[in-house]
């Protein structure tokens, strides 16, 4: 065994240019083939990510208006309001809501209220419908710790000073910059009209394009705009220390609230809106279907270069035979050169796969505004590379390795040494060659033994 793997080896070091080309091959196939599965996995985890640390967490509280919106609907969370007119129900459900919270505080780890609402901004050129979204000093640690808002230039403290932070999309579409003014027109809880101003200190890239519309303010501030008292929000993220329980703790609160009341509603973070689930699982489907498409691809290119490569070598291959090799020897020794070959350049193309991620990972790949920012989850793509995706790209090769040179391989093994040692191939199938082979090899017997 180690006598043949030394030959294959051999062969390869000999044959340089040769070698060279078919490992090129195999490098750019590797190379694609974890790239497309890094950025498969950046484009599902961006929206995932949005949805569960910015909507739903592990267990979402939504008013009953939103429960009128079908679960498949992008907007459900959004669209979740606490209603004025229902103040006294509402604040009974917040109070129930509360004593739960507190009896089962040990399970949970973070819950953020969300107040999220629209408002027009009337800046000095322009106006433009925008969404306000207030954060406490807690929740805007979380957000930038998970990568949700980052910022380009300036500050922001989300102390209620009247300081606020806009997209690059909106600062684009308005010509603001940091230090600017604006003015936020906005209706209250109660239906009243409240107006104030408010600074620009910082701007923050653009990213998941449905919330580039966001303007971020302390909860104090967004709490003063919409005259919201400290208990009252439009939704409630809850996340629990054992994510795995989310939805009988889900169950547990929404069976508790539901027996006063059915305003206030508890439902498990990936259920409440299924829609950005579902298109994460697309988009992560559509880069599968092109990777299968690409495992093709290089399965046909390297046995195309496999045959070529063994009919310019059929006379070496009938030395070995003539010398003493079998035919399973002279198998192996081809699947060697093609397996070491595969796995190096496997090897090759992992080490730059993991730089380029590392690098990309940290900074993200600008790809742009527009309708390819919705494809690829944000205006900047930030790749991820699996160890599940290392094991798969290895499987993929050695299968590739072992049949690609199968057929021509076998072929080769299965042809006379004289035809083998003149480059001469006998054109008939694979399985008649085996098969004759197999009974010319047969021992003939006598005619006395036939009789017996």
């Amino acid at each position: 065994m180690n006598k043949l793997i030394k030959i294959a080896f051999r062969n390869l070091i000999k044959n340089k240019k040769r070698s060279l080309f078919i490992g090129l091959a195999i490098f750019i196939s590797c190379f694609i083939l974890l790239i497309s599965n890094a950025i498969g996995n950046g484009t599902a985890a961006a929206i995932l990510n949005e949805y569960y640390y910015q909507q739903a967490g592990d267990v979402v509280l939504l008013w009953e208006n939103a429960l009128e919106i079908e679960k498949y609907s992008p907007s459900r969370i959004y669209l979740s309001q606490f209603e004025a007119e229902k103040a006294q129900e509402n604040k009974r459900a917040l109070a129930r809501l509360q004593a739960f919270l507190r009896q089962h505080k040990s399970e949970i780890d973070y819950s953020f209220p969300v107040l999220r609402r629209g408002v027009l901004l009337v800046a000095a050129e322009d106006m433009l419908n925008v969404n306000v979204y207030g954060l406490s000093k807690y929740e805007w640690s979380f957000l930038k710790q998970k990568k949700l808002i980052e910022l380009e230039e300036g500050s922001f403290e989300a102390e209620g000073d009247s300081s606020i932070i806009i997209s690059r999309f909106i600062a684009d579409t308005n010509n603001l910059k940091v230090g600017d003014w604006i003015t936020l027109d906005a209706t209250t809880a109660y239906g009243a009209k409240n107006s104030l101003d408010y600074e620009v200190t910082a701007i923050y890239k653009n990213g998941i394009p449905w919330n580039n519309d966001y303007i971020y303010m302390s909860d104090a501030d967004s709490r003063l705009l919409f005259d919201f008292d400290p208990e009252d929000f439009d939704s409630l993220r809850i996340y629990l220390k054992d994510p795995g329980k989310s939805r009988i703790f889900a169950h547990k609160l929404d069976t508790y609230l539901s027996r006063e009341s059915f305003v206030l509603r508890a439902l498990e973070g990936n259920e409440a809106s299924v829609f950005f689930t579902q298109q994460a699982q697309f988009f992560k489907s559509l880069y599968t279907f092109f990777v299968i498409f690409l495992i093709i691809v290089i399965g046909f290119g390297i046995r195309a270069t496999v045959r070529m490569n063994l009919f310019e070598r059929m006379s070496e291959f009938g030395t070995l035979r003539a010398i003493g090799f079998n035919r399973i020897h002279n198998f192996f020794i081809i699947f060697c050169e093609i397996f070491l070959l595969a796995l190096f350049s496997l090897v090759c193309a992992l080490l730059i796969s993991v730089l380029l991620v590392l690098i990309a990972g940290q900074t993200g790949i600008y790809i742009g505004s527009g309708a390819i920012s919705y494809m690829f989850g944000g205006d900047y793509l930030y790749p991820i590379l699996e160890y599940e995706d290392v094991f798969f790209a290895f499987a993929v090769i050695f299968i590739l390795s072992l049949m690609a040179p199968f057929k021509p391989g076998l072929k080769i093994c299965y042809q006379k040494i004289t035809d083998v040692l003149l480059k001469r191939q006998e054109r008939r199938p694979l399985t008649i060659l085996i098969v004759r082979n197999i009974f010319k090899n047969r021992p003939k017997l006598s005619g006395q033994e036939i009789i017996s």
